[in-house]
């Protein structure tokens, strides 16, 4: 018999497809929520309300991916751009992302339990930090400063630097 398909349905309606051994080795959710659930020849759809058809289709590649791919581990801190350590196929992957799509696929990784994915998704989210200011990060992860100018006075005397002018006012 082969593998039963799993169909992971987005908040969009958007579906992707991924087979059970790939789902439940790769997710701690998934192995959770179909380890009641006998194999059939029939596919299981499983909801996901926290994202779309289209991120669910990043994780389900990747799930399909890793199931026969044990994942480089990626030191920690970052020393080069976590697209130079990856194999090619994470590069690929990592390639079809935009900065949105990698917190997105961030936050699925999460609410999946999915340990090699939220590796992954961090470490690239953490390589497009690289470089950047504070106010570019804020920027990147959509936050807002929220410090006052006294705060900002104190956190730069402690800390020894130079506030820029977004971060002063």
């Amino acid at each position: 018999m082969p593998d039963q398909v799993i169909a992971l349905v987005g908040s969009d309606g958007g579906c992707a497809h991924v087979s059970r051994p790939a789902a439940t080795s790769a997710s701690l959710l998934l192995r959770d929520l179909l380890d009641d659930q006998p194999p059939s020849a029939e596919a299981i759809e499983v909801p996901i309300p926290v994202t779309t058809g289209r991120i669910l289709q990043f994780c389900a590649e990747h799930f399909t991916y890793r199931l026969h791919n044990k994942a480089r581990d990626i030191e920690r801190p970052l020393k080069d751009k976590v697209i130079n350590i990856v194999d090619e196929v994470d590069r690929a992957l990592l390639l079809k992302w935009d900065d949105a799509t990698t917190l997105d696929v961030v936050r699925a990784a999460v609410y999946f339990n999915a340990p090699e994915l939220l590796a992954l998704a961090s470490a690239h989210a953490a390589s497009l930090m690289m470089d950047k200011s504070v106010d570019e990060i804020r920027l990147f992860l959509g936050l807002e400063n929220d410090f006052t100018p006294e705060e900002i006075a104190q956190l730069s005397k402690e800390h020894n630097f130079e506030p820029t002018e977004n971060q002063a006012s």
